[in-house]
């Protein structure tokens, strides 16, 4: 009876989770605005929806990646309140971006963990005190005899 259904309105209902709407196969406008949703996977809703209302949910702040899912798994939408292509976009490249940076600063603590390591054990390990050892100032390597 509910699978020719077109238009369902949900705001204000304090529902936690958009579930039970694949079976609505017909669904074309849906109104979850003024809930408690803090998120929505492409397989809580139905590719058939024109219209999709979401405003005053937590999930607002949805991952911009998640966003996007939801988004590529409604070819017909032509209207949501959510974050336009154009503001997504920007977050995406904020996102990894900032993950970049993460990475890299990651990197360079652990390359100067690695290199105090590496001469902590070359002091231990290779320079006694009546031994040859090698040296190295200003790009010049030599052998020393104590």
């Amino acid at each position: 009876a509910l699978s020719h259904l077109r238009y369902l309105n949900l705001a204000n209902n304090l529902i936690r989770r958009a579930e039970g709407l694949a079976g609505l196969r017909s669904l074309q406008c849906l109104d979850l605005s003024r809930n408690q949703i803090d998120l929505l996977a492409p397989d809580d809703l139905v590719p058939s929806l024109h219209l999709f209302a979401s405003a005053g949910n937590p999930l607002r702040d949805m991952d911009p990646w998640a966003w996007r899912s939801l988004l590529r798994s409604l070819p017909l939408l032509r209207h949501h309140d959510g974050p336009d292509s154009a503001e997504l976009q920007r977050e995406l490249v904020e996102h990894v971006t900032t993950q970049r940076d993460h990475v890299a600063k990651r990197r360079q603590r652990v390359s100067r963990q690695r290199q105090r390591e590496f001469g902590t054990a070359l002091n231990e390990h290779c320079a006694g005190p009546d031994d040859d050892h090698v040296t190295g100032t200003s790009g010049h390597v030599g052998l020393e005899d104590h």
